[in-house]
């Protein structure tokens, strides 16, 4: 496993990416105060687990956000008190959860980058030292040879609760998703209210029971044409604790993520900063093969499937069971809704030559059956689901339903409405759409 490859699951206990390549502001609390500023030291307050800062308040006027890319970091050297050469940084992890540094990766003990052993270091561990652009880590050079590493070219999970019990044990550093923000600027290593912290836990909880009431509304609306939202919500209903799940890249990816819940075992796959079309169906058919013991299912949009379903041919010839749901809406329906939301312009060339997905199929011999009516999605994704070998489901959905965000933005509704009036295609029915599923969620 490398950094930039999804983790085993969408773990609540938190998901980690890679920040190399992105850019992330390391900020120190505006509050300096002026006894710091006679003493000439100030150690900032970072976004992440604290991490002291040694530079001359002189350099650093009084209220100045001081940032850094992580960008710059990656390949930065890496030193302990005694000054031995303990490395240098080649990744920069982020916690999503709590959306901030989780790990630093080190890279240590070869020849010109051959030979090397990597190793996750908390990020709490180090301090980084301006002047000479370097990372202190105050460790014995026996202590880093000794301590839990892996090769380069098999990266642990490092989202695995066991994973970060045993790094932050070794280096005896509290993980960065164990501590709570106050204020702003106040960040680890400050105590905190636990009526605050209660507090906040009771309004995250009321919220996420809001969001979850909305959602399973959204999937059980009953009307006609169907939802898409009522085929995620009755397919992660029957998925097995060991089942992977892939997905592809458009407006299915948003019923994917929103419907399809993630329990602990199972696997998931989806294009990530990229969203290249088409994934879907190849992630699925190099998860079989990888995982054969293992249900596979594939939830993808009829935009995205219709560039590789020739695909179903290697499913049958190498007798791979998998499950493909197909979004039919007739639609690239992301593209059209980016094109009205984000630029206020009518929807330009974003239909669909209508496919007969099912038919498709049973020309492959692959078995297939078409959900249309709401009302029998479950049962006949129960019979579909029963068939043994590959077997496709064509799930026709509304192609005006919207994939609104969890807050619209001002601009967002002001672009839409444009949108409208220039001349969008179906401009009644999609207004109709989004005006009922507000009724039904005031109602």
């Amino acid at each position: 496993m490398t950094p930039n490859q999804f983790e085993d699951s969408r773990s609540t206990e938190g998901t980690l990416t890679s920040a190399g390549r992105k850019g992330i502001a390391l900020e120190e609390s505006k509050a300096i105060s002026r006894d710091d500023e006679r003493d000439g030291a100030v150690e900032p307050r970072l976004a992440s687990p604290e991490i002291p800062v040694e530079y001359s308040p002189v350099d650093q006027p009084r209220g100045r956000r001081r940032v850094m890319a992580a960008s710059s970091l990656t390949g930065d050297r890496v030193r302990n008190g005694k000054g031995e050469a303990l490395g240098t940084i080649e990744e920069i992890m982020l916690d999503l959860e709590s959306g901030r540094i989780a790990y630093a990766v080190l890279s240590y003990g070869g020849f010109l980058g051959i030979g090397d052993k990597v190793f996750a270091v908390p990020w709490s561990a180090l301090r980084i030292d301006p002047s000479e652009h370097e990372f202190v880590f105050d460790v014995d050079r026996k202590m880093l040879e000794n301590a839990p590493g892996f090769d380069k070219d098999n990266w642990p999970d490092m989202a695995d609760p066991t994973f970060a019990a045993e790094i932050h044990e070794y280096y005896n550093k509290q993980a960065s998703w164990e501590t709570r923000v106050t204020d702003a600027g106040d960040f680890a290593g400050v105590e905190h209210s636990p009526d605050r912290c209660e507090s906040s836990s009771r309004f995250n909880d009321k919220s996420m029971e809001k969001w979850s009431e909305l959602m399973l509304a959204r999937a059980t609306d009953p009307s006609l044409p169907m939802k898409p939202q009522v085929v995620a919500h009755e397919l992660g209903k029957r998925l097995p604790n060991n089942a992977i799940v892939t997905g592809d890249s458009g407006s299915n990816t948003t019923w994917w993520a929103r419907h399809i819940p993630a329990k602990d075992g199972q696997m998931y796959s989806v294009s990530g900063n990229l969203a290249s079309m088409a994934c879907g169906l190849p992630y699925a058919i190099a998860a079989q093969l990888a995982h054969p013991g293992r249900p596979v299912f594939a939830f993808v949009g009829d935009g995205g499937f219709t560039m590789l379903m020739g695909e179903l041919a290697t499913c049958l010839k190498y007798h791979l069971p998998i499950r493909i749901v197909v979004i039919k809406n007739n639609s690239f329906a992301q593209i059209k809704w980016e094109q009205m939301v984000f630029l206020g312009n009518p929807e330009y060339v974003c239909d669909l030559q209508p496919i007969d997905f099912a038919g498709v199929a049973r020309a492959f011999g692959i078995a297939s059956f078409v959900i249309e009516d709401p009302a029998r999605c479950g049962s006949t994704l129960d019979q579909a689901l029963a068939v043994e070998g590959p077997v496709l489901i064509e799930a026709v959905v509304d192609p005006d339903a919207p994939p609104m965000p969890p807050v619209v933005k001002a601009d967002q509704a002001l672009h839409l409405a444009e949108a409208m009036v220039r001349g969008t295609k179906g401009a009644g029915d999609i207004l109709k759409d989004i005006a009922s599923s507000k009724v039904r969620e005031l109602v």
